[in-house]
């Protein structure tokens, strides 16, 4: 009960957090310099299908280092925490004047079948820069989908660099946890939020028939068997691959892990063990923050963007 109790406040000061986030740097893309431009592309594995999505650039746009974000929240949007984390790293004239950051906006695809998406998007402006670093930043899941792009891009000889922040390194493992709870039910929420993703999804047509609303209680396993519905193309065990880190990347690639340590949304021991059973040769180097929060440690105006700073010299 206890437990449930610390649980409960942490989540409050981290819906606290994005709500101040919201009502203060909501659509402040503006401020930020982004230039927008909507990338058109194909699939070979869906050749009839023309995607797009919305790129947004900020720091200098010829440069050759290149820095990523990819955010959570199950598909890929320029959401508030990646403007103030963009926000901060602008202040540093290293990262503004000698950096392009990239923002890959996509709202009608699940996240978790998106990396091929932005891998094609970073062939094609690797294409244009010849990029010699490459940085990808996840936050939440999107550092679990992080992991799938940069293995998608064996073919992009240059540094490369994972950092994840707040991420749970598996997902499916992560979201199963809340039906451990009685009261903290945060996958009553994650069910809704992927169900509306899915109402807007790119193919809606397709997949419509294996769209169920379900009920105030539809929690993580009704979640779970509406993606393999949707998601007919993969078995559980490739699934589950989908939803886990990737450490099928090329042995110089380096990995940096920067967590709170009091994050109310992820497991940090499956976390963990999840790493110690999968990271091969690849050592996460791993930061923690003393901290309440989940992607939301940043709305502070005195937020200290050393961390990431850090992980970008390495």
């Amino acid at each position: 009960m206890l437990a449930t109790i610390i649980s409960f406040f942490q989540v409050l000061i981290v819906a606290l957090q994005h709500l101040y986030m919201m009502l203060f740097y909501y659509d402040a893309i503006d401020s930020l310099g982004a230039k927008k431009e909507v990338y058109s592309y194909t699939l070979q594995e869906e050749p009839e299908v023309l995607h797009r999505a919305n790129i947004y650039k900020m720091g200098n746009p010829t440069s050759k280092k290149v820095i990523l974000l990819v955010s959570g929240s199950f598909t890929l949007s320029f959401d508030t925490y990646i403007q103030k984390s963009v926000k901060h790293l602008l202040q540093d004239p290293y990262i503004a004047y000698d950096h392009q950051l990239i923002v890959y906006e996509k709202r009608d695809k699940q996240s978790f079948i998106v990396f091929s998406d932005v891998a094609n998007y970073i062939m094609h402006l690797n294409q244009q820069v010849e990029i010699s670093d490459l940085t990808l930043i996840g936050y939440s899941s999107g550092g679990v989908i992080a992991s799938h792009i940069m293995s998608a891009l064996g073919d992009l000889k240059c540094k490369k660099k994972i950092i994840t922040y707040d991420a749970p390194y598996q997902m499916m493992d992560n979201v199963l946890m809340f039906e451990n709870y009685m009261f903290f039910r945060l996958d009553y929420f994650f069910y809704r939020t992927v169900y509306n993703v899915y109402l807007n999804h790119y193919n809606y047509d397709k997949i419509k028939q294996h769209l169920n609303p379900g009920r105030w209680c539809s929690g993580s396993k009704e979640l779970l068997n509406m993606c393999y519905a949707v998601h007919s193309d993969y078995d559980e065990k490739q699934y589950r691959a989908l939803t886990g880190f990737n450490f099928d990347q090329d042995k110089e690639t380096k990995i940096f892990e920067i967590y709170c340590e009091y994050d109310p949304m992820v497991d940090r021991e499956l976390s963990d063990n999840y790493i110690k059973q999968h990271s091969k040769e690849h050592r996460v180097i791993k930061i923690s923050k003393k901290t309440i929060g989940h992607c939301g440690d940043m709305w502070s105006p005195y937020y200290n963007i050393d961390d990431i700073l850090y992980c970008l010299s390495k």
